[in-house]
């Protein structure tokens, strides 16, 4: 099991990559409440951030060139006979 800082380290690299998705996709803003439910914050709980917004400004261009080399090109390997969903 993970220490809580490793989960901590784990949960901010997941947010991180959810939002570089969405800024390669066109997006400028994140809706917290919908990501907060995209790792599994309890709905009742995420629905009170429902309007707030992260934006994915400069600054997060900045975060995501420092902290990872682009994930481009990246090649997966699959076991043979193992089913994908």
């Amino acid at each position: 099991m993970l220490k809580d800082k490793d989960l901590e380290h784990a949960m901010q690299d997941l947010i991180v990559d959810i939002c570089e998705i969405m800024y390669t996709r066109g997006y400028r803003e994140v809706p917290i409440g919908a990501l907060m439910r995209l790792i599994g914050v309890n709905a009742e709980h995420a629905a009170k951030h429902d309007n707030e917004l992260f934006q994915l400004d400069e600054e997060f261009e900045q975060l995501i060139n420092q902290k990872k080399p682009p994930q481009r090109g990246r090649r997966v390997t699959v076991p043979p006979n193992v089913t994908l969903h």
